[in-house]
């Protein structure tokens, strides 16, 4: 005997010449219907049912990282009704898109199935980041408003195409990504020029459910899409369980942890880039101002951006197909930003972001050469 999973032993258990006469009949019977291929890979540790207790330990992982569908009430017919999205063994796919370099796809993994890639796919990440591009980022802070929108992206949700009684047809988000503190700023960001950074306590805070929108993989990379909200969506989207191992988002007691390393739909092909967890961000009035009360500027480099023809270089206007408006380099970023919040007479006070050391010092450099910096103080 030997020790098994969650503590347990596993013994052989005696098979009388009858019953392993019935087991041949069924695998030939079963071989026989040529049943479909299952994708689903359903590791030993599956089999436990203690939550996580710190990244890369196989001992307490969970079956799955997304909640089982409730079980609604009886109803006068005696029969229980189920509440919820329809699960399946296999990944399901959600939508498929076609492309000149592959096709995307949105999809969900099968129940009991691991994303995660081994011990050492996770990273942990202190921040859930938001990188804007220089105008946009002009505006709210102008504006004082970090304004969320409705889904207007390749998604299962996607407001344009979902009918006007959907659940999610009207609903807005913020989008945020996770990050950690330690990140190089003078790596190149796909995402714009300027990035606004929470601390990611908020996650946990503020918001009641979690829900697994989709996952997407491209030809490049793989991005999971979680939805942070306090509406209960459980009767279309599958609850996200971030305390259970084997998904893109887990909560321990060490901290947070997003994958790096991810599977693909039906493990198809190869991820180039590293793992995006995405979050969608549900807000209300008094969430948006906290927000962005909490937010930490930083500049970002996006002077890939100026050779469009260079896949992963600006997300929003490749989609688009459309040169980028801001291709920039940190510093050139930082004067830019720093000359059009002077032009609109934007006094930073506790209404407006916070800055980060490196942006101080490049607000610091702007005054040193600027005429006029009545308007903009540290």
């Amino acid at each position: 005997m030997s020790p098994g999973v969650g503590g347990t032993t596993n013994q052989c258990p005696k098979v009388t010449g009858e019953e392993l006469g019935y087991l041949c009949k069924s695998i030939c019977q079963r071989e026989r219907k040529e049943e479909p291929e299952i994708v689903t890979i359903m590791p030993p540790a599956a089999l436990s049912s203690q939550p996580i207790t710190s990244v890369g330990t196989t001992q307490h992982q969970t079956t799955t990282f997304q909640a089982n569908k409730k079980t609604a009430s009886t109803k006068t017919t005696g029969k229980p009704s189920q509440k919820g999205p329809p699960t399946s063994w296999g990944d399901q796919l959600l939508k498929k898109r076609p492309g000149k370099g592959g096709a995307t796809i949105l999809w969900r993994p099968g129940s009991g199935r691991h994303v995660s890639e081994g011990a050492n796919s996770y990273r942990p990440f202190t921040h859930i980041v938001r990188t804007l591009h220089l105008e946009d980022a002009v505006d709210v802070c102008t504006r004082r408003r970090i304004e969320p929108k409705n889904v207007v992206t390749f998604s299962s949700i996607d407001s344009r195409v979902l009918s006007p009684t959907h659940p999610c047809a009207n609903m807005k988000v913020l989008w945020f990504s996770a990050s950690s503190a330690d990140q190089d700023e003078d790596a190149s960001d796909w995402y714009g020029n300027v990035e606004f950074a929470v601390d990611a306590k908020i996650l946990l805070e503020r918001w009641k459910y979690s829900f697994l929108v989709e996952m997407m993989t491209t030809p490049t990379h793989t991005t999971t899409r979680i939805l942070v909200t306090n509406t209960d969506y459980s009767d279309i989207l599958p609850e996200y369980n971030r305390y259970c191992a084997g998904g893109p988002w887990q909560v321990t007691s060490e901290g947070q942890f997003t994958l790096s390393k991810c599977s693909r739909f039906k493990f198809r092909g190869t991820n180039i880039h590293e793992h995006i967890t995405e979050f969608m961000l549900e807000v209300t009035p008094k969430d948006e101002k906290k927000i962005l009360k909490a937010c930490q500027i930083s500049f970002k480099n996006h002077e890939d951006a100026q050779d469009m023809k260079v896949r992963h270089v600006c997300n929003r206007y490749q989609r688009a197909g459309q040169p980028c408006p801001s291709p920039f380099s940190r510093p050139l970023t930082a004067f830019y930003f720093f000359d059009k919040i002077q032009q609109n007479k934007v006094c930073w006070n506790t209404g407006t972001p916070k800055l980060s050391v490196s942006a101080q010092q490049y607000l610091q450099s702007f005054l040193d050469n600027s005429q006029d910096h009545s308007q903009v103080t540290v």
